[in-house]
């Protein structure tokens, strides 16, 4: 079982698993917003000149860097600095609501990973926390 394993797993384990997923879910839709952008042409130079017409579908994202700095930002705050999804494209915006949707699983999980770690550690106040 995949979250008794979690539980059964040392504290440098938990601690290394916890940071390396945090890691991965940035990378992974950092992957996703570069794909988004190059699919809708916002990578093209030729939008970004004075003048274009071109509505982006993510503000300021123009190379994979960007684009996983924009993932960090989606994943960890509530304001953006320059970047952030605009309204006319739809599918980067479901995008952005999956992201913070798999963002709060991925902290419930842990929480409860690191609740469940205290507590098999220290088993003679487990029913006394509660």
């Amino acid at each position: 079982d995949f979250f008794t394993s979690l539980i059964d797993i040392s504290w440098p384990w938990t601690i290394f698993s916890f940071a390396a997923s945090f890691f991965i879910s940035w990378l992974f839709f950092a992957v996703i917003w570069y794909l988004i952008a190059l699919g809708h042409g916002d990578l093209d130079p030729a939008h970004s000149m004075p003048g274009a017409s071109h509505i982006f579908c993510v503000d300021k994202v123009n190379d994979f860097t960007t684009a996983f700095l924009f993932s960090l930002e989606t994943q960890h705050t509530i304001g953006y600095g320059g970047r952030a999804t605009t309204g006319p494209v739809l599918f980067g915006n479901h995008c952005d609501g999956c992201s913070e949707y798999c963002w709060g699983h991925h902290l419930g999980l842990y929480g409860w990973n690191i609740f469940c770690q205290i507590h098999k550690t220290y088993p003679a106040r487990r029913y006394s926390d509660i």
